[in-house]
């Protein structure tokens, strides 16, 4: 509530204000496309959930829509922007080797952990 409060975010905002454009490109062209939506999801599992009820369109990596009723939209297109995410099971401390490939491949990304 220290958000509303100090005006930086409204309860009655759409998503699509607070979210950043996916950056999309094919083989010709490159596109950025505002999200609409009503919903931010930042669970794999949840947005394959919602998106296996019918609830919208989504991003997903492609291991969690195999063996479902799932269709790609856009399949000429590729994201070319977004979350970086890394899947482990949950532990009160992440072993040194996880610890390690992180940082590498966020330093390989440009990014910082």
């Amino acid at each position: 509530m220290q958000l509303v409060a100090e005006g930086a975010l409204g309860l009655d905002d759409p998503v699509r204000k607070h979210l950043p454009a996916l950056r999309l490109a094919d083989a010709r062209s490159r596109i950025e496309v505002k999200p609409a939506g009503r919903l931010a999801v930042d669970d794999p599992g949840t947005m394959r959930i919602l998106l296996l009820r019918g609830e919208g369109i989504g991003l997903l990596p492609d291991y969690l829509a195999r063996d479902t009723p799932l269709v790609r939209v856009l399949p000429k297109w590729t994201w070319m922007s977004g979350a970086l995410s890394f899947v482990y099971p949950g532990q009160r401390f992440v072993p040194a080797n996880v610890r390690t490939f992180i940082d590498t491949a966020l330093a390989m990304r440009g990014g910082g952990s």
